[in-house]
């Protein structure tokens, strides 16, 4: 399985996107674009105070996406989010959770990191007290 997470900038910078992906169906497209052209099978979108879109092509080749918003947070610094995405998103494929959920818990492990200050690992308890809301 293939997962690819860039950011929003990185989308904007690595993309002849000239539309405004503010709005899902704009994102959409360039994620769609940026699939086709890398063959990722996961691509999730990282937008910061906005949250995380996520795309995929299931087994019949059927596109699915979806925009999860962000929880409110008190973010202090955002250094390692990025970072804590992908290896809760890896965890997250090697139990072969789908894709959604797998969005849903990489977004709320990002905004917990979000919250102290410096690069910090994502405490695991207050990860799981918050998946299970």
């Amino acid at each position: 399985m293939s997962l690819f997470k860039p950011n929003l900038r990185e989308l904007r910078d690595g993309l002849p996107c000239k539309s405004d992906l503010n709005n899902k169906e704009n994102l959409d497209k360039a994620v769609f674009a940026l699939q086709d052209k890398i063959h990722a099978e996961i691509v999730l979108t990282t937008l910061s105070e906005r949250g995380i879109h996520f795309s995929y092509k299931d087994k019949y080749g059927n596109r699915n996406s979806g925009l999860i918003t962000a929880a409110v947070k008190n973010i202090a610094d955002v250094s390692g989010a990025g970072d804590t995405v992908v290896s809760i998103a890896a965890l997250c494929l090697a139990a072969n959770i789908p894709v959604e959920t797998l969005a849903q818990i990489c977004n709320i492990g990002g905004g917990l990191v979000c919250e102290q200050t410096g690069v910090v690992p994502v405490n695991k308890e207050k990860l799981i007290i918050n998946v299970n809301c």
